[in-house]
């Protein structure tokens, strides 16, 4: 009987330590799963960035703010860089500096389609995928600095200036931003302020129609 207690034991101890060890193991690759998946999403997120950063171009040109610093500065923690302050008679960083609203252009890679020596091309500069360091990996065809907006390369497509229309007597709060004309509020008539935008590549005199912005050429 005592053999048959002492069986028993062990094999309820050899079960607890079984479900023990498939409780670990299921913490362990839920905690894994947990983490690539963050570790993804962060890099996503930092390559959504890149995208917004280099789709404008400063044009301070060497010009800089009372402290000395350029548009390189704005937007980042360093230098004395608040939008709007420490200006010149010539730096003016709400024109001059994209981080500001300034700047010009709307910078397009120019590979279409030609690749570097490991089949990347501009849309993975300045990401963490591939192998994409600027001035690396070029080919006789593919030239990073030459077509790729990240590593200073590429076209500008025109810079969108601010339209003219009637828009500006019942809309507020407007700014253009990669092309596109948004109002905070535009009067629709019926004691209503809605927001509204439109795409200035379609027009550039604008009205506002009972809330709705609309622009022609």
């Amino acid at each position: 009987m005592v053999h048959q207690w002492i069986g028993v034991a062990c094999l309820l101890t050899q079960t607890h330590g079984a479900r023990v060890q498939t409780h670990s193991a299921f913490v362990a690759n839920a905690t894994v799963a947990a983490t690539e998946a963050a570790t993804e999403a962060a890099t996503e997120a930092a390559t959504e960035a890149t995208k917004t950063k280099t789709s404008c171009r400063d044009t301070d040109h060497g010009l800089a703010n009372t402290f000395g610093d350029g548009c390189a500065k704005y937007g980042s923690d360093w230098g004395d860089t608040s939008c709007g302050f420490f200006d010149t008679d010539h730096f003016k960083s709400a024109e001059l500096c994209c981080a500001c609203g300034g700047g010009t252009g709307v910078c397009q890679d120019a590979d279409n389609g030609i690749t570097n020596t490991f089949g990347d091309g501009c849309s993975k500069y300045g990401s963490d995928w591939g192998d994409t360091s600027c001035g690396f990996f070029d080919t006789d065809d593919f030239k990073s600095a030459e077509m790729c907006c990240t590593c200073g390369g590429g076209r500008s497509g025109p810079a969108c200036p601010t339209p003219s229309g009637s828009y500006s007597r019942s809309c507020s709060g407007c700014s253009v931003t990669d092309c596109r004309l948004t109002c905070q509020r535009c009067g629709d008539g019926r004691g209503g302020n809605p927001a509204a935008s439109f795409d200035l590549s379609q027009g550039s005199v604008c009205a506002n129609t009972r809330g709705v912005l609309t622009c022609s050429h």
